[in-house]
C-alpha cells in the first residue's frame, strides 16, 4: 500500500510541476491563450493560489510514504522534524539578519508566511528535497568500507546534491524577467546576481539537519541503492523543473552547470544500484535454468507478497538446489542470507562474495550458534536487517547449514535445530517500522525419483504467515516456526537419508 501511495504523490508532484512551469512559461507571457474562456480562467486563478503549495505538499507526502516504508515511522520522524525545524530556524534567522543565506525576501506565491517572513511550505520543500539528497547521497557513498567515512560521505555528498538543485533553482526563480517571482536578493552577488554566501548557508543547513538525524539514528541511511527510485525521480524532477524555468528566462549557464554536478552524481547512484538489480535477474534466469533438472511442485506461493518488507524461514536441505527453488519459484527474487565461512580466505571467498554482491544478497559469517550477533557475523546481520525494512523479501535458513553440507559432512537428522536469527530479524524489523512483519515459514522436501523418472521431485511448500510483533518472545516464535518447517516438510519424525548430494524423503 505504501509504496503505491508512494508512487501517486510522486506522479502527482510531478504533475503539479509540468502544470507550474506551463503556467510561468506560457500562461503568464502570453494572457490571451486563456483570458475569455471561463475554464481556463478557473484554472489560472487555481494555478496562481494554490499551486506552488500543492506541489510541495505533494513532493512531501511522496517522500514522507517512502521513508515510512523504507525507513520505519521513528527515522521519518525524526528526519522530519529535524529537517523542518533546522530549516525554519535558518530562513527565519536568515531573513531577519541577512544570514546565512545572505539578503533576501519571500514574495505571496507560496503560501501563507511564518512569522510574516517565510512560507509555511518552505521547511516542507527543505524535507522532501533534504530525505531524497540524503538517500542519493548514501547510496553513492555505500561502497565505502570504514563505517565512519561511509558516514561522513553520505552526509556531506547528500548536503551537496542538496546545494547542487539550488545552483540552478535560486537563479531561475529569482530571475528579475520571470513573470513572476517567489523571492527576491537584496544583496547583488557574484553567482547570476546572488551573493555565494548562499551555497555555504545551504551546505551548513543540509548538514545540520542530515547530521542530527544520523546521530539521532544511532545509524548510517543504510539502503539498497536499487531501492532509491522515488528520491531519485524526486530529485532529478525538481532539478528539471528549475532548469526548464532557467531555460525560459535565458540562463543556460546554471543548467549547464548543474548536469555534471547534480544529474550525473544522482544517476550514478541508481547505476550502483544497477549492478544488483541484474546480478537478481541474471541469478533468476539461471536458477529456472538449474532447477529444470528437478519436478518441482510448488504450494502455497501466491501467498508470499509482491511488495513490502517479508521474511522466508526455510528448510535447508542442499547448498546450492534450495536458493535456486526459491530464487526461480517465488513471485520476487529473495534477498538470500548466505553464510561464507566455509569459502576461507583465498580466490574462492573473493569470488563468491563478488558473487553475492552482484546478487545483493547480504553476507554472513558464523562465529557460533551462541553468539550470532557478535564479531563478523553482526555486519551481515544489520545489512540483513535494512534490507527487510527496506521492503525486501529475505529468506533465510534458520538451520544455519544444509542436511547435506560436502564442508561440514553428511548430516542425516530430519531437521537441525533453528536458529534465532529469523526471529531476531522479524521482531527487530517490526519495532523499526512500527508495524507487524509477517513471516512464512517454508518446508522443502527432495524425493529420489522413481517409477522410470530421471528427475528428483522437490515439494516446496509455504505455510500461513506470522505477523511478528516486537513484543514478541524470540524463543517462541523461533519453536513455532520450527514446528511448522517439521510440518510443512512432511515429517513425523522418521530421519531424512542424503543420496547423491541432495536430502531425500523415502
Amino acid at each position: 500500500m505504501l509504496p503505491r501511495l508512494s508512487r501517486a504523490a510522486l506522479v502527482g508532484h510531478i504533475a503539479m510541476m509540468a502544470f507550474g512551469a506551463a503556467g510561468i512559461l506560457v500562461a503568464l507571457p502570453n494572457p490571451e491563450l486563456w483570458q475569455g474562456e471561463a475554464l481556463a480562467q478557473r484554472t489560472y486563478e487555481f494555478g496562481m493560489r494554490h499551486g506552488g503549495p500543492l506541489q510541495i505538499w505533494l513532493g512531501a507526502a511522496a517522500m514522507a510514504t517512502w521513508a515510512l516504508s523504507a525507513l520505519g515511522r521513528g527515522r521519518l520522524a525524526i528526519f522530519l522534524a529535524a529537517s523542518t525545524g533546522v530549516s525554519l530556524a535558518a530562513e527565519l534567522f536568515g531573513t531577519k539578519t541577512g544570514w546565512p543565506f545572505g539578503g533576501y525576501a519571500y514574495l505571496d506565491g507560496l503560501g501563507a508566511k511564518i512569522l510574516g517572513r517565510v512560507p509555511y511550505t518552505i521547511p516542507m520543500s527543505w524535507f522532501f528535497m533534504g530525505l531524497a539528497s540524503y538517500a542519493l547521497g548514501s547510496a553513492l557513498a555505500s561502497r565505502v568500507r570504514r563505517p565512519g567515512l561511509r558516514t561522513a560521505a553520505g552526509l556531506v555528498v547528500g548536503s551537496w546534491l542538496l546545494v547542487a538543485w539550488d545552483l540552478v533553482l535560486d537563479p531561475a526563480m529569482a530571475h528579475e524577467s520571470l513573470p513572476v517571482r517567489f523571492w527576491v536578493w537584496f544583496d547583488d552577488g557574484s553567482y547570476f546576481g546572488m551573493p555565494l554566501q548562499n551555497f555555504a548557508g545551504w551546505m551548513a543547513t543540509g548538514l545540520t539537519f542530515m547530521g542530527l538525524s544520523r546521530l539521532l539514528w544511532r545509524r548510517d541511511l543504510a539502503l539498497d541503492p536499487h531501492d532509491i527510485g522515488v528520491p531519485l525521480a524526486c530529485y532529478l524532477a525538481n532539478v528539471t523543473f528549475a532548469a526548464s524555468i532557467a531555460l525560459g528566462v535565458g540562463l543556460w549557464q546554471p543548467v549547464a552547470i548543474v548536469v555534471p554536478v547534480a544529474v550525473l552524481p544522482a544517476l550514478a547512484a541508481r547505476a550502483i544500484g544497477r549492478e544488483g538489480r541484474f546480478g537478481r535477474r541474471f541469478v533468476r534466469a539461471a536458477a529456472r535454468i538449474l532447477v529444470r533438472r528437478l519436478e518441482v511442485h510448488a504450494e502455497g506461493v501466491e501467498r508470499v507478497p509482491t511488495e513490502g518488507p517479508t521474511l522466508l524461514a526455510v528448510r535447508h536441505v542442499h547448498n546450492l538446489y534450495d536458493g535456486a527453488l526459491l530464487t526461480a519459484t517465488l513471485p520476487r527474487p529473495p534477498s538470500i542470507l548466505v553464510a561464507l565461512d566455509w569459502a576461507g580466505t583465498g580466490a574462492l571467498r573473493r569470488l563468491m562474495e563478488w558473487h553475492c554482491r552482484l546478487a545483493g544478497w547480504p553476507v554472513i559469517e558464523r562465529p557460533g550458534r551462541e553468539r550470532f550477533r557478535a564479531g563478523p557475523m553482526a555486519a551481515g546481520m544489520r545489512t540483513a536487517l535494512e534490507r527487510l525494512c527496506a521492503g525486501e523479501l529475505l529468506a533465510v535458513f534458520p538451520e544455519g547449514r544444509p542436511v547435506y553440507d560436502p564442508h561440514a559432512g553428511n548430516r542425516p537428522d530430519e531437521l537441525l535445530p533453528f536458529g534465532k536469527g529469523a526471529a531476531w530479524l522479524a521482531t527487530r524489523a517490526a519495532a523499526r517500522l512500527g508495524r507487524p512483519v509477517p513471516v512464512f515459514p517454508v518446508g522443502l522436501t527432495y524425493c529420489r525419483p522413481s517409477g522410470g523418472k530421471r528427475r528428483w521431485r522437490v515439494e516446496l511448500r509455504v505455510g500461513t504467515p506470522i505477523m511478528v510483533r516486537p513484543e514478541d518472545d524470540e524463543a517462541a516464535l523461533t519453536a513455532q516456526l520450527e514446528a511448522e518447517v517439521r510440518r510443512l516438510s512432511g515429517f513425523a519424525g522418521e530421519p531424512l537419508a542424503a543420496v547423491e548430494g541432495v536430502g531425500a524423503k523415502e
